[in-house]
């Protein structure tokens, strides 16, 4: 599937197309995708929100984080967080995807697919 995602919620095919395409042996993670508006703001203090911008820029609870391109450094980030929380006893590991402006649809594919071997309980996707 090629095109944009634009500020539109995304489309149960391209919901679909997400998951068999992040296809593992691994648990699959529950991934939605949401509509969000553009006033709206987390304030889970244990909401972890990963950010991609149309320039493919990545940012985790607004703190530059990589590119699409390499999501090393924000892959090394939630494996921590995710460590020392299930150290802690905290076993919530949702992640928030927030897409700002429009963003190709292998971008959040492959977003989604590196977030993947975290074992993420639930994965929403979310257009600004």
């Amino acid at each position: 599937m090629t095109g944009r995602l634009g500020p539109l919620i995304v489309t149960i095919a391209a919901a679909s197309t997400v998951l068999q395409s992040c296809g593992s042996a691994g648990p699959e993670p529950d991934i939605r995708f949401v509509d969000q508006a553009p006033d709206s703001h987390v304030v889970d203090p244990l909401a972890l929100v990963v950010s991609i911008d149309a320039g493919g820029k990545l940012t985790l609870n607004q703190i530059e984080t990589g590119t699409i391109a390499n999501p090393a450094v924000l892959n090394e980030k939630l494996r921590t967080i995710i460590d020392d929380r299930r150290r802690s006893s905290v076993y919530e590991n949702e992640v928030l995807i927030e897409m700002v402006g429009t963003i190709a649809y292998e971008d959040i594919d492959a977003l989604i697919s590196s977030l993947k071997p975290l074992e993420l309980s639930r994965i929403t996707v979310a257009a600004r």
